[in-house]
């Protein structure tokens, strides 16, 4: 398929790619990602598309295999982050032992949507890596981080470090 074939058949195809992208994501802007990665995967592999096959089925297989692939990868990438951020929290830390485990258990009682954010800037994530991993905006994730240093500030201001 050349360049012009398949921007007409893109053209053809793309309010029902749209739609379909929406059907899977529910959201217009995950939607409208899906359909680019759709575009650039199928223009990529343009020349594979076989003439006896419908080009409607063709973008929508491919537009399915992607998402497939990324929910697959989501997942997987949150399970692992909730097992390390969990599990992996600081232990060279300076404080005593009682004090560390003062430490260890403040930063627990924080809200889901700052205590996964700051335990991987403390297990060693840099800020790009959490917003990746979080699907975040890194303005988001500094700002959760920065509540979190504020409220363990306030709660831990009784200990001498």
């Amino acid at each position: 398929m050349n360049d012009e074939e398949f921007m007409q058949a893109w053209y053809e195809c793309e309010k029902a790619l749209m739609s379909f992208a929406l059907k899977l994501l529910r959201d217009i802007h995950e939607a409208e990602e899906l359909h680019q990665s759709t575009i650039y995967r199928a223009y990529i592999r343009r020349n594979t598309y076989k003439k006896d096959i419908s080009k409607r089925l063709w973008f929508i297989t491919i537009m399915r295999n992607i998402f497939i692939n990324q929910r697959r990868c989501n997942e997987q990438l949150r399970r692992y982050i909730e097992y390390s951020a969990c599990n992996a929290l600081p232990l060279s830390c300076d404080a005593p032992n009682g004090e560390l485990f003062d430490i260890l258990r403040v930063i627990r009682t924080l809200p889901r949507m700052y205590l996964l954010p700051m335990q991987m800037f403390l297990s060693g994530y840099h800020y790009n890596e959490i917003c990746e991993a979080l699907g975040l905006p890194l303005s988001t994730v500094k700002n959760r981080i920065h509540i979190a240093r504020n409220y363990l500030k306030r709660i831990l201001d009784s200990y001498d470090y």
